[in-house]
């Protein structure tokens, strides 16, 4: 068991970190539970050993005491706390799982405690982690954000290349896409004004011009409208 714990580790974490989809909840149970198992099973060679301990004297016999069944199942559950840091919603899992209802006490004192041991030395979850080291874009809740640099206007363009709603062609357009490398452009009802209309991106600029030569009859003098999409 012992060595099964520590090659079920190492090959978990090399896969979750190669991409492979192998999963994490199932591993983490099997490490969880080999673990307790191991646990179980040593404090029922103590039990027999010392019969007379004060923890083991109103036992009426070890295996009563030491149920290497239920050192599995908080093994499992304490594992999975702490690589996920879940509580409330994991302990329902093995209550599920199990269908042992008697398992709710030491289920709910191994989770909050894993999650305290978490706590206390600052470790994120397993995902939180892969989150960072990923560097995906995610906010976690309750997070501040302080930057001297975030004004607005350090950010926006000044002279924005606006499309009017109507008297454009598709030859125009075809030429504003090739002379410009923005991401997209507002549509506004005329170019003095600069009422909004919308927003047209640069990929959806692409696709319509390409789907509207297509067409028989259309060419690059062809009048182009834009409308409200309600």
């Amino acid at each position: 068991l012992a060595y099964g714990v520590i090659q079920k580790f190492l090959l978990s974490a090399l896969t979750f970190g190669s991409r492979v989809p192998a999963g994490l909840f199932i591993p983490s149970l099997t490490v969880g539970s080999m673990f307790g198992t191991l646990v179980g099973i040593s404090v029922h060679a103590i039990a027999r050993s010392y019969p007379e301990f004060f923890l083991f004297r109103d036992c009426t016999s070890s295996t009563y005491c030491a149920a290497g069944s239920v050192y599995a199942i908080v093994g499992a559950a304490s594992v999975l706390a702490g690589v996920t840091q879940v509580s409330v919603s994991l302990a329902v899992i093995m209550l599920e799982l199990t269908d042992q209802l008697n398992l709710l006490l030491p289920l709910m004192i191994t989770i909050l405690l894993a999650k305290m041991v978490t706590n206390f030395f600052g470790t994120p979850s397993i995902y939180d982690s892969y989150v960072h080291m990923k560097r995906y874009p995610y906010l976690e809740p309750g997070a501040i954000i302080e930057n001297d640099l975030a004004d607005a206007k350090r950010i926006m363009s000044k002279k924005v290349i606006c499309i009017p709603a109507t008297g454009t062609t598709i030859g125009q357009l075809e030429e504003l896409y090739k002379a410009t490398k923005t991401f997209g452009f507002p549509v506004v009802e005329d170019l003095e004004r600069k009422q909004l209309v919308g927003y047209l991106a640069r990929i959806e600029l692409k696709v319509a011009l390409q789907t509207a030569m297509r067409h028989p009859g259309v060419n690059t003098n062809t009048p182009v409208e834009f409308q409200k999409d309600y």
